[in-house]
Protein backbone atom coordinates (compact mmCIF):
# COMPACT_ATOMS: atom_id res chain seq x y z
CA UNK A 1 0.00 0.00 0.00
CA UNK A 2 2.97 2.28 -0.66
CA UNK A 3 2.70 4.73 -3.58
CA UNK A 4 5.23 4.19 -6.37
CA UNK A 5 6.36 5.94 -9.54
CA UNK A 6 7.04 3.95 -12.72
CA UNK A 7 9.48 4.90 -15.49
CA UNK A 8 9.70 2.57 -18.49
CA UNK A 9 12.94 4.10 -19.82
CA UNK A 10 12.21 2.94 -23.35
CA UNK A 11 11.17 -0.61 -22.48
CA UNK A 12 7.44 -0.43 -23.31
CA UNK A 13 7.92 -0.79 -27.05
CA UNK A 14 8.09 -4.45 -28.05
CA UNK A 15 10.90 -5.10 -30.52
CA UNK A 16 13.38 -7.86 -31.29
CA UNK A 17 13.12 -11.52 -30.43
CA UNK A 18 10.56 -13.38 -28.28
CA UNK A 19 7.73 -11.05 -29.26
CA UNK A 20 4.99 -13.45 -28.12
CA UNK A 21 6.58 -13.93 -24.69
CA UNK A 22 6.96 -10.14 -24.32
CA UNK A 23 3.26 -9.58 -25.13
CA UNK A 24 2.27 -12.18 -22.53
CA UNK A 25 4.58 -10.62 -19.95
CA UNK A 26 3.15 -7.17 -20.66
CA UNK A 27 -0.43 -8.40 -20.27
CA UNK A 28 0.18 -10.32 -17.02
CA UNK A 29 2.70 -8.08 -15.26
CA UNK A 30 3.37 -4.77 -16.95
CA UNK A 31 -0.23 -3.58 -17.33
CA UNK A 32 -1.05 -4.04 -13.62
CA UNK A 33 2.12 -2.14 -12.73
CA UNK A 34 1.10 0.73 -15.01
CA UNK A 35 -2.47 0.70 -13.72
CA UNK A 36 -1.55 0.93 -10.04
CA UNK A 37 1.28 3.48 -10.28
CA UNK A 38 0.75 6.86 -8.66
CA UNK A 39 2.42 8.46 -11.65
CA UNK A 40 4.28 7.36 -14.77
CA UNK A 41 7.31 9.12 -16.17
CA UNK A 42 7.78 9.35 -19.95
CA UNK A 43 11.29 10.25 -21.11
CA UNK A 44 10.28 10.97 -24.71
CA UNK A 45 7.22 11.74 -26.87
CA UNK A 46 7.16 8.16 -28.17
CA UNK A 47 7.11 6.77 -24.65
CA UNK A 48 4.24 9.11 -23.75
CA UNK A 49 2.26 7.66 -26.69
CA UNK A 50 3.17 4.12 -25.65
CA UNK A 51 1.70 4.74 -22.20
CA UNK A 52 -1.51 6.03 -23.78
CA UNK A 53 -1.76 2.95 -26.00
CA UNK A 54 -1.29 0.80 -22.87
CA UNK A 55 -4.40 2.36 -21.34
CA UNK A 56 -2.76 4.87 -18.99
CA UNK A 57 -4.82 8.07 -18.41
CA UNK A 58 -3.06 11.20 -19.66
CA UNK A 59 -3.34 12.86 -16.27
CA UNK A 60 -1.14 10.12 -14.74
CA UNK A 61 1.76 10.71 -17.17
CA UNK A 62 4.58 13.15 -16.50
CA UNK A 63 7.09 14.04 -19.21
CA UNK A 64 10.59 14.18 -17.71
CA UNK A 65 13.47 13.52 -20.13
CA UNK A 66 16.78 11.91 -19.25
CA UNK A 67 19.22 14.15 -17.41
CA UNK A 68 22.96 14.73 -17.60
CA UNK A 69 25.83 16.28 -15.63
CA UNK A 70 29.39 17.16 -16.62
CA UNK A 71 30.78 14.75 -14.02
CA UNK A 72 33.44 12.61 -15.69
CA UNK A 73 32.84 14.15 -19.12
CA UNK A 74 35.33 17.02 -18.96
CA UNK A 75 38.50 14.99 -19.51
CA UNK A 76 40.32 15.66 -22.79
CA UNK A 77 43.49 13.95 -23.98
CA UNK A 78 43.57 13.27 -27.69
CA UNK A 79 47.13 11.98 -27.62
CA UNK A 80 46.48 9.52 -24.78
CA UNK A 81 43.29 8.29 -26.47
CA UNK A 82 45.01 7.62 -29.78
CA UNK A 83 47.99 5.93 -28.14
CA UNK A 84 45.71 3.76 -26.01
CA UNK A 85 43.94 2.35 -29.07
CA UNK A 86 46.77 2.48 -31.59
CA UNK A 87 45.12 5.13 -33.76
CA UNK A 88 46.73 7.29 -36.40
CA UNK A 89 46.10 10.99 -36.94
CA UNK A 90 42.98 10.66 -39.11
CA UNK A 91 39.84 12.41 -37.89
CA UNK A 92 37.32 10.28 -36.00
CA UNK A 93 33.70 9.35 -36.59
CA UNK A 94 32.52 7.61 -33.43
CA UNK A 95 29.93 5.01 -32.44
CA UNK A 96 29.50 3.75 -28.86
CA UNK A 97 26.71 1.30 -28.06
CA UNK A 98 25.59 -2.30 -27.94
CA UNK A 99 26.51 -4.33 -30.99
CA UNK A 100 23.09 -5.63 -31.90
CA UNK A 101 20.75 -4.97 -34.85
CA UNK A 102 18.61 -2.43 -32.96
CA UNK A 103 21.56 -0.05 -32.46
CA UNK A 104 22.36 -0.11 -36.19
CA UNK A 105 26.17 -0.19 -36.25
CA UNK A 106 25.89 -2.28 -39.43
CA UNK A 107 23.98 0.57 -41.11
CA UNK A 108 26.74 2.97 -40.15
CA UNK A 109 29.45 0.73 -41.63
CA UNK A 110 27.53 0.46 -44.88
CA UNK A 111 26.88 4.21 -44.93
CA UNK A 112 30.53 5.04 -44.29
CA UNK A 113 31.58 2.70 -47.11
CA UNK A 114 29.52 4.84 -49.51
CA UNK A 115 31.38 8.05 -48.70
CA UNK A 116 34.77 6.96 -47.29
CA UNK A 117 36.53 7.38 -50.64
CA UNK A 118 35.68 11.07 -50.64
CA UNK A 119 36.91 11.57 -47.07
CA UNK A 120 40.25 9.72 -46.79
CA UNK A 121 41.21 11.76 -43.71
CA UNK A 122 38.43 10.14 -41.63
CA UNK A 123 38.22 6.80 -39.81
CA UNK A 124 35.24 5.12 -38.12
CA UNK A 125 35.63 3.75 -34.60
CA UNK A 126 33.06 1.38 -33.14
CA UNK A 127 33.04 0.59 -29.41
CA UNK A 128 30.55 -1.83 -27.92
CA UNK A 129 29.64 -5.08 -26.25
CA UNK A 130 28.81 -7.95 -28.59
CA UNK A 131 25.21 -9.21 -28.37
CA UNK A 132 24.36 -12.58 -29.85
CA UNK A 133 27.36 -12.67 -32.17
CA UNK A 134 26.39 -9.52 -34.05
CA UNK A 135 29.95 -8.20 -33.87
CA UNK A 136 30.98 -10.95 -36.28
CA UNK A 137 28.31 -9.76 -38.73
CA UNK A 138 29.67 -6.22 -38.50
CA UNK A 139 33.24 -7.37 -39.04
CA UNK A 140 32.21 -9.41 -42.07
CA UNK A 141 30.52 -6.34 -43.49
CA UNK A 142 33.67 -4.30 -42.92
CA UNK A 143 35.65 -6.92 -44.81
CA UNK A 144 33.07 -7.16 -47.61
CA UNK A 145 33.23 -3.40 -48.18
CA UNK A 146 37.07 -3.48 -48.08
CA UNK A 147 37.10 -1.15 -45.08
CA UNK A 148 39.57 -2.91 -42.79
CA UNK A 149 41.92 0.08 -42.89
CA UNK A 150 39.11 2.58 -42.31
CA UNK A 151 36.90 0.97 -39.64
CA UNK A 152 38.00 -0.44 -36.28
CA UNK A 153 35.88 -2.35 -33.75
CA UNK A 154 36.80 -2.26 -30.06
CA UNK A 155 35.37 -3.62 -26.78
CA UNK A 156 33.20 -1.34 -24.62
CA UNK A 157 34.83 1.92 -23.57
CA UNK A 158 34.25 3.29 -20.07
CA UNK A 159 35.31 5.95 -17.62
CA UNK A 160 37.87 8.57 -18.58
CA UNK A 161 38.58 6.85 -21.88
CA UNK A 162 34.99 7.42 -22.96
CA UNK A 163 35.35 11.11 -22.20
CA UNK A 164 38.57 11.16 -24.23
CA UNK A 165 36.72 9.54 -27.13
CA UNK A 166 33.85 12.03 -27.08
CA UNK A 167 36.24 14.97 -27.14
CA UNK A 168 38.50 13.42 -29.80
CA UNK A 169 35.66 12.73 -32.25
CA UNK A 170 34.68 15.08 -35.06
CA UNK A 171 31.23 13.50 -35.25
CA UNK A 172 29.20 11.00 -33.24
CA UNK A 173 26.62 8.83 -35.03
CA UNK A 174 23.61 7.07 -33.49
CA UNK A 175 22.21 4.92 -36.34
CA UNK A 176 19.56 3.18 -34.20
CA UNK A 177 16.66 1.32 -35.72
CA UNK A 178 14.84 2.01 -32.44
CA UNK A 179 15.83 4.07 -29.43
CA UNK A 180 14.23 6.20 -26.73
CA UNK A 181 16.03 9.44 -25.97
CA UNK A 182 19.36 7.70 -25.58
CA UNK A 183 21.54 9.01 -22.76
CA UNK A 184 24.65 8.71 -24.91
CA UNK A 185 23.34 11.57 -27.05
CA UNK A 186 23.30 13.81 -23.97
CA UNK A 187 26.80 12.74 -22.99
CA UNK A 188 28.13 13.44 -26.47
CA UNK A 189 26.45 16.83 -26.73
CA UNK A 190 27.78 17.81 -23.31
CA UNK A 191 31.28 17.35 -24.76
CA UNK A 192 30.43 19.74 -27.64
CA UNK A 193 30.59 16.92 -30.17
CA UNK A 194 28.01 17.21 -32.98
CA UNK A 195 25.63 14.32 -33.65
CA UNK A 196 24.07 12.54 -36.58
CA UNK A 197 21.10 10.48 -35.41
CA UNK A 198 18.24 8.63 -37.06
CA UNK A 199 14.60 9.63 -36.79
CA UNK A 200 14.04 6.46 -34.76
CA UNK A 201 16.01 7.85 -31.79
CA UNK A 202 12.99 9.87 -30.59
CA UNK A 203 15.07 12.99 -29.95
CA UNK A 204 13.69 15.46 -32.49
CA UNK A 205 14.42 18.34 -30.12
CA UNK A 206 18.13 17.95 -30.80
CA UNK A 207 17.64 18.47 -34.52
CA UNK A 208 15.24 21.35 -33.92
CA UNK A 209 17.87 23.07 -31.77
CA UNK A 210 20.49 22.91 -34.53
CA UNK A 211 22.75 20.73 -32.38
CA UNK A 212 22.46 17.66 -34.58
CA UNK A 213 21.27 16.32 -37.90
CA UNK A 214 18.39 13.83 -38.02
CA UNK A 215 18.09 11.45 -40.97
CA UNK A 216 16.02 8.45 -42.00
CA UNK A 217 17.03 5.07 -40.67
CA UNK A 218 18.71 3.57 -43.73
CA UNK A 219 22.29 3.38 -44.96
CA UNK A 220 21.81 5.74 -47.91
CA UNK A 221 20.25 8.49 -45.76
CA UNK A 222 22.99 8.12 -43.14
CA UNK A 223 25.60 8.34 -45.90
CA UNK A 224 24.01 11.51 -47.24
CA UNK A 225 24.02 12.96 -43.73
CA UNK A 226 27.69 12.08 -43.25
CA UNK A 227 28.58 13.71 -46.54
CA UNK A 228 26.66 16.88 -45.67
CA UNK A 229 28.29 17.27 -42.26
CA UNK A 230 31.85 16.22 -43.10
CA UNK A 231 31.90 18.64 -46.04
CA UNK A 232 31.41 21.59 -43.68
CA UNK A 233 34.01 21.37 -40.89
CA UNK A 234 33.41 24.88 -39.57
CA UNK A 235 29.63 24.41 -39.42
CA UNK A 236 30.21 20.98 -37.84
CA UNK A 237 32.20 22.50 -34.98
CA UNK A 238 29.53 25.16 -34.47
CA UNK A 239 26.89 22.43 -34.36
CA UNK A 240 28.74 20.80 -31.48
CA UNK A 241 28.77 24.05 -29.55
CA UNK A 242 25.03 24.51 -30.14
CA UNK A 243 24.39 20.94 -28.95
CA UNK A 244 26.34 21.54 -25.76
CA UNK A 245 24.47 24.75 -24.93
CA UNK A 246 21.08 23.18 -25.70
CA UNK A 247 21.66 20.09 -23.56
CA UNK A 248 23.14 21.88 -20.55
CA UNK A 249 20.29 24.40 -20.53
CA UNK A 250 17.48 21.86 -20.90
CA UNK A 251 18.67 18.47 -19.63
CA UNK A 252 21.04 19.18 -16.76
CA UNK A 253 20.17 17.28 -13.57
CA UNK A 254 19.90 20.54 -11.66
CA UNK A 255 16.70 21.14 -13.62
CA UNK A 256 15.50 17.57 -14.17
CA UNK A 257 15.80 16.59 -10.49
CA UNK A 258 13.37 19.34 -9.48
CA UNK A 259 10.76 17.81 -11.76
CA UNK A 260 11.26 14.37 -10.18
CA UNK A 261 10.99 15.77 -6.66
CA UNK A 262 7.69 17.43 -7.54
CA UNK A 263 6.28 14.14 -8.88
CA UNK A 264 7.31 12.35 -5.66
CA UNK A 265 5.74 15.05 -3.49
CA UNK A 266 2.49 14.92 -5.45
CA UNK A 267 2.34 11.12 -5.02
CA UNK A 268 2.81 11.42 -1.26
CA UNK A 269 0.26 14.21 -0.96
CA UNK A 270 -2.26 12.16 -2.91
CA UNK A 271 -1.68 9.21 -0.58
CA UNK A 272 -2.26 11.35 2.51
CA UNK A 273 -5.61 12.53 1.14
CA UNK A 274 -6.89 8.97 0.68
Amino acid sequence: NIPYIFSAMGMLHIIGRSSLFKHIFRFLWTRPILRDASALIAISPREYDNYIRSGVPKENICFIPNGITMDGLDKKDDKAFRECYGLDSRKIILFIGRLNPIKGADLLVEAFSLIAGDFPDFQLLIFGNDHGGFQADIERKIDTFHMLDKVKVFPPILGVKKSWAYHAAELFVIPSRHDTMTIVALEVATCACPLLITDQCDFAALGDSGGGLIVSCDARAIADGLRTLLSKPVALKQMGQVAQKFVLENYHWDKISDDFIQVFRDALDSKRLQ
